[in-house]
């Protein structure tokens, strides 16, 4: 039983380590009706926000519902903000239009240092997932940006890694080694 107490460090180990994984903006918690307008939502410590187009809260239709979306929009811009990152992709969908173009952009220390475009790859009333072409780059924004100019674009779970402070890694360490003394010193008694 002289193990037991060592466990104590086991949830902060644990606690550590879920903010090395990666985080999903799925709009989960999406307040409004489909259609209201969309201006900024925030989850995980993460903010997404309209900067250009007429983009609208999605209920009806999404990956799983409920998404953003952009009707007509020639262009329509969500900037993603929160701390350093990288994006590793995102569902782009449309509700039985035809295909669109997106590009996205990554941002460091506004110096853009990643780009990648093309057309949604979605067949009618589906979704897609775009990956990011360099999902190792370190963001503090990104952009996703569509050309509905005939058309909905739909936009849901972007999937974003947060890069952690450095005082996570430090308790990271600290509960890691603390457990590998623990577990070895009860080993030999």
């Amino acid at each position: 039983m002289r193990f037991a107490p060592k466990l104590v460090m086991l949830p902060v180990v644990l606690a550590a380590c879920t903010t090395l994984m990666a985080d999903v903006i799925n709009f989960d918690t999406l307040p409004g009706n489909n259609s209201d307008p969309f201006t900024t939502y925030s989850e995980d410590g993460f903010t997404v926000s309209a900067t250009s187009g007429p983009w609208k809260v999605g209920k009806n239709f999404g990956h799983p519902v409920p998404d953003v979306f952009c009707r007509f929009c020639s262009p329509g811009t969500l900037e993603i903000t929160g701390g350093q990152f990288d994006f590793e992709s995102v569902d782009l969908g449309n509700a039985g239009a035809p295909a669109f173009r997106y590009t996205i952009s990554g941002y460091l220390e506004g110096v853009q240092v990643l780009l990648q475009s093309g057309v949604n790859p979605a067949p009618f009333d589906t979704f897609a997932t775009v990956a990011s072409g360099e999902p190792s780059q370190l963001l503090d924004r990104l952009d996703i940006t569509i050309d509905t100019t005939s058309t909905d674009g739909n936009v849901d779970n972007i999937v974003v890694n947060p890069v952690p402070e450095p005082g996570t890694w430090t308790l990271l360490l600290f509960g890691l080694v603390s457990l590998g003394i623990s577990y070895r010193k009860h080993r030999t008694t």
